[in-house]
């Protein structure tokens, strides 16, 4: 196995983020929540979260 490090915290990373979502997705149902990043280059990406909803958004930043 060459990369196996690799492999290993790759995997880390992705079982955080599914379980990050699961949590944001738990917690919908009591209340709504929105997370956003911001980049330097305009562009947004955020995650709302409400009911038994969670949507993402990425696109040009208008303010």
């Amino acid at each position: 196995m060459k990369h196996r490090k690799l492999r290993i915290a790759w995997t880390v990373a992705w079982g955080i983020v599914a379980v990050l979502l699961l949590v944001l997705w738990i917690r919908s149902y009591w209340t709504y929540d929105i997370f956003g990043v911001t980049a330097p280059s305009a562009d947004e990406f955020s995650v709302h979260s409400s009911g038994d909803y969670i949507g993402f958004i990425y696109g040009a930043n208008f303010r």
